[in-house]
Protein backbone atom coordinates (compact mmCIF):
# COMPACT_ATOMS: atom_id res chain seq x y z
CA UNK A 1 0.00 0.00 0.00
CA UNK A 2 2.83 2.43 0.68
CA UNK A 3 3.94 2.22 -2.94
CA UNK A 4 0.49 3.14 -4.24
CA UNK A 5 0.15 6.34 -2.21
CA UNK A 6 2.72 8.36 -4.18
CA UNK A 7 0.97 7.42 -7.42
CA UNK A 8 -2.38 8.54 -6.02
CA UNK A 9 -0.80 11.77 -4.82
CA UNK A 10 0.57 12.67 -8.26
CA UNK A 11 -2.39 11.42 -10.33
CA UNK A 12 -4.52 14.60 -10.03
CA UNK A 13 -1.69 16.76 -11.36
CA UNK A 14 -1.58 14.63 -14.51
CA UNK A 15 -5.22 15.47 -15.20
CA UNK A 16 -4.39 19.16 -15.50
CA UNK A 17 -1.48 18.82 -17.91
CA UNK A 18 -1.67 21.02 -20.96
CA UNK A 19 -0.55 24.35 -22.31
CA UNK A 20 -1.81 27.81 -21.54
CA UNK A 21 -0.85 31.20 -22.91
CA UNK A 22 -1.79 34.66 -21.63
CA UNK A 23 -2.41 37.08 -24.50
CA UNK A 24 -4.56 40.04 -25.53
CA UNK A 25 -7.17 39.33 -28.18
CA UNK A 26 -6.22 41.05 -31.43
CA UNK A 27 -9.23 39.98 -33.51
CA UNK A 28 -12.43 37.92 -33.22
CA UNK A 29 -13.94 36.13 -36.23
CA UNK A 30 -16.87 33.77 -36.76
CA UNK A 31 -16.26 31.59 -39.83
CA UNK A 32 -18.14 28.40 -40.78
CA UNK A 33 -19.61 27.88 -37.29
CA UNK A 34 -16.22 28.37 -35.62
CA UNK A 35 -15.34 31.33 -33.42
CA UNK A 36 -11.66 32.23 -33.83
CA UNK A 37 -9.58 34.46 -31.57
CA UNK A 38 -6.34 35.92 -32.88
CA UNK A 39 -4.07 36.11 -29.85
CA UNK A 40 -0.60 36.22 -31.38
CA UNK A 41 2.04 33.52 -31.57
CA UNK A 42 1.64 30.75 -28.99
CA UNK A 43 3.36 27.44 -29.73
CA UNK A 44 5.53 28.92 -32.47
CA UNK A 45 5.42 25.74 -34.55
CA UNK A 46 1.82 25.47 -35.72
CA UNK A 47 2.17 27.29 -39.02
CA UNK A 48 -0.67 29.50 -40.20
CA UNK A 49 -2.99 28.66 -37.28
CA UNK A 50 -0.48 29.30 -34.49
CA UNK A 51 -1.99 32.71 -33.64
CA UNK A 52 -5.61 31.53 -33.92
CA UNK A 53 -7.52 29.69 -31.18
CA UNK A 54 -11.18 28.77 -31.49
CA UNK A 55 -14.22 26.67 -30.73
CA UNK A 56 -17.41 25.51 -32.43
CA UNK A 57 -20.55 27.58 -31.93
CA UNK A 58 -22.15 24.27 -30.88
CA UNK A 59 -19.76 23.90 -27.93
CA UNK A 60 -21.62 24.06 -24.58
CA UNK A 61 -19.25 26.84 -23.44
CA UNK A 62 -19.83 28.96 -26.56
CA UNK A 63 -22.02 31.69 -25.05
CA UNK A 64 -19.83 32.21 -21.99
CA UNK A 65 -16.55 32.17 -23.95
CA UNK A 66 -17.91 34.50 -26.64
CA UNK A 67 -19.14 37.03 -24.06
CA UNK A 68 -15.82 36.82 -22.21
CA UNK A 69 -13.81 37.31 -25.41
CA UNK A 70 -15.86 40.37 -26.42
CA UNK A 71 -15.50 41.84 -22.93
CA UNK A 72 -11.75 41.23 -22.81
CA UNK A 73 -11.22 42.78 -26.24
CA UNK A 74 -13.38 45.82 -25.41
CA UNK A 75 -11.51 46.42 -22.14
CA UNK A 76 -8.10 45.59 -23.67
CA UNK A 77 -7.49 42.93 -21.03
CA UNK A 78 -5.56 39.70 -21.56
CA UNK A 79 -7.11 36.26 -21.53
CA UNK A 80 -5.54 32.88 -20.94
CA UNK A 81 -6.18 30.31 -23.66
CA UNK A 82 -5.85 26.67 -22.61
CA UNK A 83 -5.26 23.47 -24.60
CA UNK A 84 -5.15 20.25 -22.58
CA UNK A 85 -3.70 18.29 -25.51
CA UNK A 86 -0.70 20.65 -25.87
CA UNK A 87 -0.88 20.20 -29.62
CA UNK A 88 -1.46 22.27 -32.70
CA UNK A 89 -4.80 21.83 -34.38
CA UNK A 90 -8.11 20.39 -33.44
CA UNK A 91 -9.98 22.66 -35.87
CA UNK A 92 -9.26 23.27 -39.56
CA UNK A 93 -8.57 26.96 -39.04
CA UNK A 94 -7.51 27.23 -35.38
CA UNK A 95 -6.03 25.50 -32.35
CA UNK A 96 -8.97 23.98 -30.43
CA UNK A 97 -9.65 26.03 -27.34
CA UNK A 98 -10.43 23.97 -24.25
CA UNK A 99 -10.47 26.75 -21.69
CA UNK A 100 -10.69 30.54 -21.72
CA UNK A 101 -9.99 32.63 -18.66
CA UNK A 102 -10.17 36.41 -18.21
CA UNK A 103 -7.22 38.02 -16.48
Amino acid sequence: MKRILPLLFFAPSLCFAGSSFERKIEEIQVIDEVVRLKVGVTYGACGAIDSWWGWSINDPSHSAWYAMALSAQARDRPVTVYDKQSACGGLPSAIKLEGLYLK
